[in-house]
């Protein structure tokens, strides 16, 4: 991962864990002295940031909070986030966390679930 893709406060894994991004760990990534890794989203991880189920059939479901929906499609493996139409493809956590930082100017509240 670059450090230009990444916030402070951004999730990833780091050694099996997961972590979020301080400005010492972007330091360290633009010096190359730190890797990590993304965390790929999941409906676990939606449930944990605060989205709400709002449709699940055997073909997909949908996940909604303030502004902002994300699908998952099974038989497609398909899976994006949607604002007011506009798909964007979002398959990790700190892509999410971005979009809906741009969106509504607040990040998404992760520090209540256990991340270093």
């Amino acid at each position: 991962m670059q450090a230009s893709e990444l916030r402070v406060g951004n999730l990833v894994n780091n050694n099996e864990e997961d972590y979020q991004i301080t400005s010492a760990t972007i330091a360290q990534l633009e010096r190359g002295d730190s890797t990590v890794s993304p965390i790929k989203i999941t409906e676990e991880w939606l449930i944990r940031l605060g989205f709400e189920e709002v449709y699940k059939s055997p073909m997909h479901s949908t996940y909604w909070i303030e502004n902002l929906s994300y699908y998952f499609w099974y038989q497609k493996g398909n899976q994006y986030a949607n604002c007011k139409g506009l798909q964007v493809n979002c398959e990790y956590l700190h892509q999410l966390q971005n979009l809906y930082y741009a969106i509504n100017g607040r990040e998404l509240s992760v520090v209540a679930y256990g991340c270093r």
